[in-house]
């Protein structure tokens, strides 16, 4: 969050440090929700930056990491579904606007995710 706050600010070196450094410790706690988010945020940095593929290849392997630990959770789910919406938004890699809900519908079906998970984001939107 910090560094979409300083980018929002302008401070976009700033925000870039930022989103290394969430990356950093997401990566030694080995959460892989953690490790989404950060990978999110660095996406969004890196996209501002004009760096569209790298961004999408960091943001792709964060979600599949997610995807894999099982979004038994709510706030994986949660994680998921924004990371989803990031690259969606940008209109690259994971499936762009016209698929993201239809993959996260499914991922969500298919995952194990408790039925409140899958019940509270259907109808999101990005």
């Amino acid at each position: 969050m910090a560094s979409e706050a300083l980018h929002k600010v302008g401070r976009t070196h700033t925000a870039e440090i930022a989103a290394d450094r969430a990356t950093t410790y997401a990566d030694r706690s080995g959460d892989p929700t953690a490790q989404a988010m950060a990978a999110r945020s660095l996406g969004v940095v890196l996209r501002h930056q004009g760096r569209p593929l790298l961004a999408e290849q960091i943001t792709s392997a964060a979600a599949v990491r997610l995807e894999r630990s099982g979004l038994t959770t709510a706030r994986a789910a949660n994680a998921f579904a924004q990371i989803l919406c990031s690259s969606a938004g940008g209109g690259e890699g994971i499936g762009g606007r016209e698929t993201f809900g239809r993959r996260l519908g499914d991922d969500l079906a298919g995952s194990g995710a408790p039925g409140r998970v899958r019940a509270g984001l259907r109808g999101s939107s990005c």
